[in-house]
């Protein structure tokens, strides 16, 4: 009897679902997601993890071993740039720049000496020279005379000679030319007259020439002696000249002069205590950093770094207050990789601040960063969850008008990973369906 019940009721229950399911007036209910078409805004970030450090810093040694004599800042100062920090003893040095100093002057003087002399050699050779140049012009224009008043009596002998033929046009001839001797005579005497009126050369013999050629070859080699002479005494003070800068050198880096304006963060050293100088580097006397100049260093994935671009905005937060994020905008992206484990690539950017954050910064503080690398204000966008793709790549939507759906292609814009921008084939307010977990992601 139990049993006829039981199937009673297992009848009772197929029918009544044959029933619903054959009414077309059952109430159907839709349960996948829609969503509506809004504008708004779309910021594509990238993002990395890094710490602050300081763009101004400075580590500071004196250039030379020594002893401290002054120390005029300590840990914790605040510091100008230009400002004495510390000196060694300087007795010895100061006495080496005086010292070098005189040397220079010495030997300055010297030179100016031999140049003088250079001078001298040379305005006596051109005096010799010159006097040689005078004496064989007068030897020359006396040469002229002789050599004129030769022709003219030679010329005058043949017109004796001639009036025995009685040619007249050979007589005629000689005259001329008796004429033309006379007047090469009284040329060469004028030239003659003049050179000897300044040079007073009345008589000139063999000897006098020689002995002025003479002194002109003793000025020339006075002259090369005097070049000579003056070209080590330049030596000389240009090897002066670096003694004395490098003893004024060695003065200057007897003390430490502060480079930036800052904040003493470490000393080492007291008045009194002995230093190694430029080597003791690893231990610098002095550090100094900027605390104006705290930026921070972020890690970038190699997936993202391609669009990170200088002067792109970023926001900084702390992790030590990540409530109070601040502005920055990206001053450097390194070239090569940090050097990390495990196969994983990524690249150093430095972001300076640009709104005061509100929080105290302290070199070394961890931080998160999200740059951004593209932002797009008051544009039409839906979620990516409302974007389809055919077969053919082509991406739409289903837009749902009443109780139908339709198909509308649409061209994509920016997408943040959440968001898409849309820039044609839809309008504000649609309300478009979700994609279904069978259908591939946009």
């Amino acid at each position: 009897m139990k049993i006829w019940k039981m199937i009673a009721i297992f009848l009772v229950i197929v029918l009544a679902v044959g029933v619903t399911a054959c009414n077309p007036f059952a109430a159907k209910t839709d349960t996948t997601p829609r969503f509506e078409a809004v504008i708004g805004n779309i910021i594509v970030k990238v993002n990395g993890n890094g710490k602050t450090g300081v763009a101004e810093e400075a580590k500071l040694n004196f250039g030379i071993a020594g002893k401290i004599e002054e120390m005029n800042a300590e840990k914790g100062d605040v510091v100008k740039k230009g400002q004495v920090l510390a000196r060694l003893q300087t007795d010895g040095l100061q006495l080496a720049v005086a010292q070098a100093k005189t040397a220079l002057s010495q030997v300055e003087i010297a030179q100016t000496q031999t140049e003088v002399a250079y001078t001298q050699a040379k305005v006596a050779l051109e005096a010799a020279k010159y006097d040689l140049d005078r004496m064989e012009d007068v030897d020359e224009a006396k040469d002229k005379v002789t050599e004129a008043e030769r022709r003219k009596q030679f010329t005058e002998a043949n017109l004796q000679a001639s009036f025995a033929f009685n040619d007249s046009n050979v007589t005629s001839f000689l005259l001329r030319e008796v004429g033309l001797a006379e007047i090469d005579i009284l040329n060469a005497k004028k030239e003659l007259a003049d050179l000897l009126e300044k040079d007073r050369y009345t008589t000139l013999k063999v000897d006098d020439v020689a002995l002025k050629v003479a002194q002109v070859d003793a000025a020339e080699q006075s002259l090369t002696q005097a070049e000579k002479t003056m070209k080590h005494a330049s030596v000389s003070v240009e090897s002066a000249q670096k003694s004395l800068e490098y003893a004024q050198k060695q003065l200057e880096e007897a003390t430490i002069i502060c480079p930036i304006d800052g904040l003493v963060i470490t000393v080492n050293g007291r008045e009194g205590d002995y230093v190694a100088g430029a080597s003791s580097a690893s231990n610098p006397v002095f550090y100094i950093i900027d605390p104006a100049s705290i930026e921070v260093n972020a890690e970038i994935d190699e997936v993202d770094i391609p669009n990170v671009k200088l002067d792109q905005k970023a926001l900084v937060s702390m992790d030590a207050s990540p409530d109070k994020a601040f502005e920055g905008k990206v001053t450097y992206i390194s070239m090569v990789p940090i050097q990390k484990q495990a196969g994983v690539v990524a690249y150093e950017v430095k972001i300076k601040a640009v709104t005061k954050p509100e929080i105290e910064l302290r070199v070394g503080m961890s931080t998160s960063v999200d740059i951004v690398v593209n932002e797009s204000q008051n544009v039409l966008m839906v979620p990516n969850k409302a974007i389809k793709r055919d077969e053919l790549k082509t991406a739409y939507v289903e837009i749902v008008n009443g109780e139908k759906t339709e198909k509308l292609p649409v061209t994509l814009g920016v997408s943040d990973g959440t968001n898409t921008e849309i820039l044609s084939g839809i309008k504000e307010g649609d309300m478009l369906l979700a994609r279904q977990d069978s259908t591939k992601k946009s």
